[in-house]
This record gives structure tokens, sequence and C-alpha cells, in this order.
């Protein structure tokens, strides 16, 4: 159940497209990968998708983030491009800034006295092949980096605004006062050379996306239902998993015992896509009719007691 929450706590920035360009154009992404609350560690991967309609294929890239170095050191980073084509990340950076009134040109909303930033790249090593090279298209957000951090264990065992998560982007806006540079990517256009790219959207981890930035907030919940989700988990199965838009899904829970209980199902990205309300004791199935896609979903039973969400695979 862990795990399966951990995955689910997935960031999306909605990017909007601006008149055509003579550039190729992208938004940026952030997601909770992987986090310990024991350990104080946390992961959060990199992603890129295209705007427009014309895919491009990805060459170098240099990224910068900005973060609360009060509260968070960069431990890894690894790229999750394949090795073959791309570099593994140079991080050509890590400083932290007191005492040069970085708190007056910050772009984190709760800095104080310690602002960190990050600067790594990844190189294109293929550039005369640009077939090879990863596609950066509209349809779906492509996996850059895995991004490891160590946290405080003040963040980890609070919960609020002062403790959230911050990790910026580095943008021209952000850049000048602290730092010239900021995340650029360039396009393969042609063998053995590169133009640049822009930017239209970018996603912040910051206070406002809510619990995704709120590790405090995932840890104590973990803590206080850890052994009673864990104990449901082993006793709920959903039949047939994968599953077909249509069939009849069947699922078996302790949790059915109650007098009633509820169903949720949500997508991949954590978004509640149907709900059943007041099923009676003993109900074990159910049939979605919606046309969704194929992925990752999740199953969801809450009666008045307990709770349990399991994975499932919806397939065309």
């Amino acid at each position: 159940m862990i795990s399966i929450i951990k995955n689910t706590l997935t960031l999306f920035f909605v990017g909007i497209a601006l008149p055509a360009f003579t550039q190729s154009q992208w938004i940026g992404k952030l997601s909770l990968s992987d986090f310990d609350c024991e350990n104080q560690t946390a992961c959060y991967n990199l992603a890129i998708k295209g705007v427009g309609d014309e895919a491009w294929a990805l060459g170098d890239q240099n990224y910068r983030f900005f973060f609360d170095a009060d509260n968070i050191s960069i431990s890894t980073i690894n790229s999750l491009l394949p090795t073959d084509i791309y570099s593994q990340p140079q991080t050509d950076e890590i400083l932290e800034i007191v005492g040069q009134n970085q708190e007056a040109f910050s772009p984190l909303d709760n800095i104080d006295d310690n602002l960190g930033f990050v600067d790594f790249n990844i190189i294109a090593q293929a550039k005369q092949f640009p077939h090879l090279a990863r596609q950066v298209s509209n349809e779906a957000f492509l996996p850059i980096a895995e991004i490891c951090l160590e946290v405080s264990e003040e963040m980890m065992s609070n919960t609020g605004e002062e403790y959230a998560m911050n990790i910026l982007f580095s943008r021209p806006l952000t850049a000048g006062q602290i730092t010239n540079q900021y995340s650029v990517i360039s396009e393969i256009n042609e063998p053995n050379h590169t133009k640049s790219t822009q930017s239209v959207g970018y996603l912040d981890v910051t206070y406002d996306v809510g619990l995704h930035a709120q590790l405090g907030e995932i840890c104590q919940l973990l803590n206080s239902t850890e052994e009673e989700i864990l104990l449901a988990e082993r006793k709920l199965s959903l039949y047939p998993n994968p599953y077909v838009i249509g069939e009849v899904l069947s699922y078996n829970s302790v949790i059915m015992k109650d007098k009633e209980h509820e169903v949720f199902i949500y997508d991949g990205q954590s978004q509640l896509i149907k709900h059943w309300e007041d099923l009676p004791a003993g109900n074990d199935s159910i049939r979605i009719l919606e046309a969704l896609p194929a992925g990752v979903y999740f199953f969801h039973i809450k009666s008045e007691k307990h709770q349990v969400m399991k994975e499932f695979i919806i397939v065309q």
C-alpha cells in the first residue's frame, strides 16, 4: 500500500500553448517518485512534454533548480534517458547562498536565510543520428532524470506551509540577481546540429500544490494507518486484473463485512474517475461502462471504520 501511495503522488502542470514560434516548445513536470519517512529521503522525477503538433528530437539539456537549503540537500541525480544516446547527469554546481540578501531576490515563498540551487546537464552523445534521440511530443511526458534529496527531520515530522517542499525550475524571470543561469533544452534538428527550444510552462513543487509537497502530512498519515492498511491490503483481491471496460470487476475484502461501503476509482494522476456510494454489505462487484484509456488505475474501498486501495490495470 505504501508503494501505491508513493506512485500515485504525481504532480501535473497544464501548459498553455502560445502562438506559433520557430522554436520548439515544452512544459515541465516534477513527480514525487519515492520517499522514506524513517531515513528522511525523497526523490522527484523530472519530465518534459512538447507543446504543438510536431514532435522533436531531444538534444543537450541544462537544468537548474532552486530549493530551500535549510530543509533540503541534493544527494543524487540519475538520468532516466537511454545511456547509449545520452550522458549521465553532470552536476556543474550545488550551491547554498547565505548573507547575500537572497531573501529579497529568492523565487521561493518561504525562504529565510539559506537558498540553494543545483545546476546539472545531460548531453546528447549521438547527435549525428536525430532519429535515435528521444522524441518530445504533446502525447506524454518524457522522463528525464530522478533527483533525490535528503530532507530535514523537522520537515518530515511537521505539517503546514513552513514545512512544505520547495523546488523551483530556474527560468529567465527568476535568474539574474542570484544566478544568470536557467533551464535550457535544445532540439537536434539535423545531424550534428542543435537549436534552442522555448519553455511555455513549468511545474514548481511548492505549498500550493497541497499534499504532494507535504511530506510531513504523508508521513503522519502512514504512521497512523500503516498497520490497518497493510492488514486490509493482504485481504483485498481484484479480478480480472488486468481489466477490460464493460466486464464485471469482482473484489473481495474484509471491509465488505461492514454494513455499507463505498468504491472509488482513481486514475494514475490520483484524479477521481468513478464513485459508487452506499453499497450494501456483501456487494462484491462493479462494472465500469465509461470509455477509459488503457493504463494504471486505483481501486479504493472505504467504510465507516476501514479503507484500502489497490492498483489495477485497464487494457483495451
